[in-house]
C-alpha cells in the first residue's frame, strides 16, 4: 500500500512538471530574434514538432573571419533546461557539434523575452520576430563593433544541400 501510495503521488508530480512545461514550451513556437553582444546574433524558427532552423551570424574566432550560416536541429524545454541539438548547418564550425545535445539554464521564459544563461555565465536574449519572410531572405545584420570583418556566406554554395522546411521556415506549411 504505501509503495502504491508512493508511485501515485511520484505520477501525479511528474506530469504536474510535464503539464507546466506546456505553456511555457507554446511560447517560444514561432520566429524569435537575438542581438545579444557579442556572439548571439540570429533568427530562429522552432516548431511545435521539437524541430528549430537558425540563420545566424556567426564569430567564434577573432582571427577568422565571421560567417553567415543556417543551423537546424531539435529543440526541448523541460524545466529549468533548454536543449538543442544540431542535425545540419552550412557551417563546419557548428558541424563539429551535430549530434550533441547542448543544454543551458532558462533565466526567463515570457511571451516578450526568452533567456537562458550560457556555460560561461553570460546571458542570452531573444524577442520575437514579426518578419514573416522565408528564413533564408530573412536579414541577420553584421554587428557594428564587426563592421570592418570579413564574412563569408556559408548559405548561397549550400542551397542544394539545406532541407526545404528550413529554407521556408515559419513562412512554409510546415508552420508551428
Amino acid at each position: 500500500m504505501r509503495y502504491t501510495s508512493f508511485l501515485l503521488v511520484a505520477l501525479i508530480f511528474t506530469f504536474g512538471a510535464c503539464a507546466t512545461d506546456t505553456p511555457r514550451r507554446n511560447t517560444l513556437l514561432g520566429r524569435w530574434r537575438s542581438d545579444t553582444e557579442p556572439t548571439g546574433y540570429w533568427i530562429v524558427d522552432r516548431f511545435s514538432d521539437g524541430r528549430f532552423a537558425k540563420k545566424r551570424y556567426l564569430r567564434y574566432d577573432l582571427r577568422s573571419p565571421a560567417e553567415f550560416a543556417v543551423e537546424w536541429g531539435r529543440w526541448k524545454l523541460v524545466g529549468k533546461n533548454y536543449s538543442e541539438i544540431t542535425d545540419g548547418s552550412t557551417s563546419v564550425f557548428i558541424q563539429k557539434f551535430a549530434g550533441k545535445w547542448y543544454t543551458l539554464r532558462v533565466v526567463r521564459v515570457t511571451s516578450e523575452h526568452f533567456s537562458v544563461k550560457t556555460h560561461d555565465g553570460a546571458e542570452r536574449d531573444e524577442h520575437p520576430e514579426h518578419d514573416q519572410n522565408l528564413l533564408l531572405n530573412v536579414e541577420v545584420k553584421q554587428p557594428t563593433e564587426d563592421a570592418s570583418t570579413q564574412v563569408i556566406d556559408t548559405i548561397t554554395p549550400a542551397l542544394g544541400a539545406i532541407p526545404a522546411w528550413v529554407k521556408e521556415g515559419i513562412a512554409s506549411n510546415h508552420a508551428p
